[in-house]
């Protein structure tokens, strides 16, 4: 096991799998070239016929995309800042994942779509984590790893996935550090992953979000309170089982999400835990995530539009008190 940036663990588990399995090919806009770092040494090593350079038109990437899995590809298609998924909605989210469905199984459709999302400082388009767009639709799958050796182990398992799989990695951190094992590991899609045990309160979080509940937890158990953080993962689909044992455990929850609150995924994980788990429940679940307004371009004020620490600790603090606000 040796320490990778996230970025380098994404591209080890293309790499792996493209020895693995002759099918699988990355497509996009530079790829051969590399301009992100992605897929560096990749085109030496494979050739350019299964590193397809693309032209930038996501509705027709994604389209050849999905034909390409319909006749036994693997396709990998990296679509850069998910604000791009917006021009080929119709394909991403409206075809690939109905396919399986509408031929009774017959046909398959196995693409892996890889985004970024919450840049920062490049404006309201691109600045946005908007991945609830992609999880309204029935047969997209959606995993928002936070650490590289996620990132590594669910990139695996998208790709070996029969279903479309959308990987979505905030770009603040591709650059970040950990420890990523050697071996041949997959991270089940549809698992949560508990990151620190508590009693009091569980924090449900994924992406970059959770490295903010686990700076949270710490201040708090300074405070004497004890918080358990859950590593959500995977949002399309959820593990309720592994979310609704904490929350019965512990009786209080707070949902984590960079995304905005409204239709966002904060709010539906919280209808799901006190649907689940209301029985257990000493005080609402709270609602922590993006306010909804635009991005602005200005970076102090960006900053103020995610959920910070500060406002999460206060949330804590809420949500310990009895008649706490259901959203914050």
């Amino acid at each position: 096991m040796g320490e990778l940036k996230l970025l380098d663990a994404v591209r080890a588990a293309l790499q792996e799998e493209m020895r693995r399995d002759r099918r699988v090919i990355l497509m996009g806009g530079d790829v051969r070239t590399s301009s992100s770092g992605l897929s560096a040494g990749l085109v030496e090593e494979f050739g350019e016929k299964r590193l397809v350079d693309m032209p930038i038109a996501e509705a027709a990437m994604a389209g050849m995309a999905t034909g390409a899995a319909m006749v036994g590809l693997r396709p990998v298609l990296d679509l850069g800042n998910l604000g791009f998924s917006l021009t080929g909605m119709d394909q991403i989210t409206n075809e690939g994942p109905k396919i399986h469905y509408k031929f009774n199984g017959q046909l398959s459709v196995p693409v892996v779509y890889l985004f970024q999302y919450a840049a920062r400082g490049w404006g309201a388009q691109h600045d946005q984590a908007i991945y609830a767009l992609l999880g309204h639709m029935p047969g997209l799958k959606i995993v928002l790893p936070s650490t590289p050796r996620d990132a590594k182990g669910l990139v695996k398992a998208a790709i070996r996935d029969d279903n479309p799989v959308a990987v979505c990695i905030a770009l603040d951190l591709m650059a970040s550090t950990g420890p990523v094992p050697d071996t041949d590991e997959c991270v089940d899609i549809g698992t949560a992953n508990i990151l620190r045990s508590g009693a009091d309160l569980s924090i449900f979080a994924s992406g970059a979000m959770v490295s903010r509940a686990l700076e949270a937890a710490g201040i708090m158990a300074i405070r004497g309170v004890s918080v358990e953080v859950v590593d959500v993962r995977s949002l399309v689909p959820l593990d309720w089982d592994t979310l609704t044992r904490s929350v019965r455990k512990t009786g209080r929850a707070i949902v984590l999400d960079q995304g905005h609150f409204t239709c966002g995924f904060a709010p539906t994980i919280a209808a799901g835990i006190q649907e689940r788990a209301f029985d257990a429940l000493k005080g609402p679940v709270l609602s922590v995530a993006a306010l909804d307004v635009p991005v602005p371009y200005n970076l102090t004020l960006a900053d103020e539009i995610v959920p910070t620490t500060t406002r999460l600790v206060v949330s804590i603090e809420q949500a310990l008190q009895a008649g706490a606000a259901l959203r914050v």
